[in-house]
C-alpha cells in the first residue's frame, strides 16, 4: 500500500477524528476532576482551620461542598488586610491584597472604606488555610443592602 494512498484514505481520516474525540473526552474528563478536586480541597481546608479564622468549633456544612471562588454576604468583621462574612455557605474569612480590585456604584473603593453589615460580592480563589484571596470585591448598592420587607 502506498503512503500517500493511506494517508488520502478514509481510514485514515476516521481514524484521526476517532483519535481527537478520545483526546477531546480525556481532556474534558481531566478538567472535571480538577475541578472538583479543587472544590473538595477548599471544603477541606475550610473546616480543618474554622477555629482559627473563626474562634469556634466547626460547624455542619448545609451541602457537601462550598464555593470556593468567592463569596456573597455581609460583613462580619473588618481587619486590615481581611475580612469575615457571612454568606450562605457559611462563615468565610476573605484576604485583602493591594492588588485587590475594590468597587461600589462603578468607584474605586479603598479596603478602608469597608465597614461591618456591608454586603459584598467577592471573586477570589481559594488557599491552603480555608480562605478566599480576593481579586474582586463589588460592594453593592444601599438599595440591596436593605432590601424593604
Amino acid at each position: 500500500m502506498d503512503i500517500k494512498k493511506f494517508f488520502e484514505s478514509d481510514f485514515y481520516k476516521r481514524l484521526l477524528m476517532t483519535i481527537g474525540v478520545v483526546v477531546f473526552v480525556i481532556i474534558a474528563f481531566g478538567a472535571g476532576i480538577l475541578v472538583g478536586y479543587r472544590k473538595a480541597s477548599f471544603s477541606s481546608e475550610w473546616a480543618r482551620n474554622y477555629e482559627r479564622n473563626f474562634g469556634g468549633p466547626p460547624r455542619m456544612m448545609k451541602n457537601n461542598f462550598m464555593d470556593a471562588h468567592g463569596a456573597i454576604g455581609a460583613i462580619l468583621n473588618v481587619a486590615s488586610s481581611s475580612i469575615a462574612v457571612n454568606s450562605p455557605d457559611g462563615e468565610k474569612t476573605v484576604l485583602i491584597s493591594t492588588s485587590t480590585q475594590i468597587r461600589r456604584d462603578g468607584q474605586e473603593w479603598k479596603s478602608s472604606n469597608l465597614k461591618v453589615n456591608d454586603r459584598v460580592l467577592i471573586i477570589g480563589s481559594p488557599n491552603q488555610n480555608g480562605q478566599v484571596e480576593a481579586r474582586f470585591i463589588r460592594v453593592l448598592p444601599q438599595e440591596e443592602n436593605n432590601p424593604p420587607r
